[in-house]
């Protein structure tokens, strides 16, 4: 590009410069339109405001935010009744340690859900320790009786409820679950021997034949525990660590856990 050329872009960019100059808004308009803009955000602002302060006053609980409902004791404890029906009664109480023992074992059973909660074998002992050997305790075992109910409209299990103690002694305890119902009530008994380590556990029912589902097999009995390692060695545990079961009408057997 030669000397011309260049000197005809200058000239034409200066040309521009004067024209858009000229041609421009002066201060004084841009000024002036500043003030309108911030003039007419003012009254947006404030308008909103006024909108906003009318909304409240017309609904004070719902200002933006999701208002909370507060449900009274009454409607609670009447939602609470018309799930639980018969059973409601037993809903309410306050969980009691009971303990049967013999020679060989201590057992400790918990007056809500009148579920086993810890086992402790007297004559053994974890290896380095010098306590009596726990088979497993209440954080770690979980034992539960589910039932279908009114139609098969309800299912209840038996820890969501609380047990009275018909009867107590070192070696005998009858629990009841007792129902809105006269003369309708289930009752846990727990036995254990003199001596030995078995313990014997029944479930009675009595005139809940009008609460109880019919159509269904409607008893399931849940049992399960995280199985605490006692031996010293692993190899050895898997040798040893067993749980026996026994059908009605079959002989005892047994399964190993710790199998893998």
């Amino acid at each position: 590009m030669d000397k011309k050329s260049l000197l005809g872009l200058g000239l034409i960019a200066l040309i521009m410069g004067v024209w858009l100059y000229f041609s421009g808004p002066s201060n004084a308009q841009i000024e002036q339109a500043k003030k309108q803009r911030d003039s007419v955000a003012r009254a947006e602002a404030l308008a909103f405001e006024k909108a906003r302060a009318l909304q409240q006053k017309k609904s004070p609980q719902q200002p933006g935010d999701l208002a909370i409902i507060k449900v009274s004791d009454s409607v609670l404890m009447q939602r609470e009744r018309d799930q639980y029906l018969d059973f409601y009664t037993a809903r309410n109480g306050q969980a009691q340690t009971c303990v049967l023992e013999n020679k060989n074992v201590k057992i400790y059973v918990n007056t809500l859900g009148g579920s086993i909660q810890q086992v402790e074998l007297k004559g053994y002992h974890r290896p380095n320790s010098v306590k009596p050997l726990q088979l497993f305790i209440a954080d770690s075992s979980k034992m539960n009786l589910q039932w279908s109910a009114y139609n098969s409209t309800r299912m209840f299990a038996s820890s969501e409820f609380y047990f009275k103690i018909i009867e107590q002694r070192s070696n005998t305890l009858r629990l009841r679950l007792e129902t809105s119902k006269p003369g309708s009530y289930m009752e846990l008994e727990y036995k254990l021997p003199k001596d030995g380590f078995t313990l014997e556990s029944k479930w009675l029912f009595t005139g809940m034949q009008n609460i109880f589902s019919t159509t269904e097999d409607q008893l399931q009995w849940q049992w399960s525990v995280l199985y605490p390692s006692q031996e010293q060695h692993k190899s050895k545990e898997k040798e040893v660590a067993t749980i026996y079961y026994k059908n009605t009408v079959e002989d005892p057997d047994n399964i190993n856990p710790m199998a893998s």
